[in-house]
């Protein structure tokens, strides 16, 4: 970064930036916009009841097809038996075929919600898998 971008010698703590940071926000988001002719904040409020709330979890249909994973820590697709890494047992995954690998998605909690991640890639065991895409 260009020394004279370089604000940690203008601050004496992480706290003090953040909270120059609000203020220049606030200050910027105050001001009126010459092509509207209204402040961001003010259009913010208008358009936040033209949104629509998020779900708290991904649609799963583009997953895949659902599956449980069994005792042994496998799938069932089609008439074989895929295998995925220990912690997932008796929980919901997703199956499904890109290209010509078949992939298993599991739910992770990621601390602030629920996202989904590849598990395993394998290679189909026979000609049948569901969730062909």
């Amino acid at each position: 970064m260009p020394t004279e971008a370089n604000l940690r010698g203008a601050y004496g703590t992480f706290g003090e930036l953040v909270a120059a940071c609000e203020k220049w926000c606030e200050h910027i988001n105050a001001r009126v916009h010459r092509e509207t002719g209204a402040a961001s904040v003010d259009r913010l409020a208008v358009e936040r009841a033209h949104l629509h709330v998020l779900p708290g979890e991904p649609h799963t249909a583009a997953l895949g097809e659902e599956r449980l994973v069994n005792d042994d820590q496998t799938v069932r697709v089609g008439s074989a038996r895929y295998s995925t890494p220990p912690g997932h047992v008796g929980t919901r995954v997703w199956c499904r075929t890109v290209g010509e690998e078949l992939v298993i998605v599991a739910m992770t909690n990621t601390g602030t919600c629920w996202w989904p991640v590849q598990i395993p890639r394998w290679r189909p065991l026979s000609g049948e898998v569901s969730g062909r895409r």
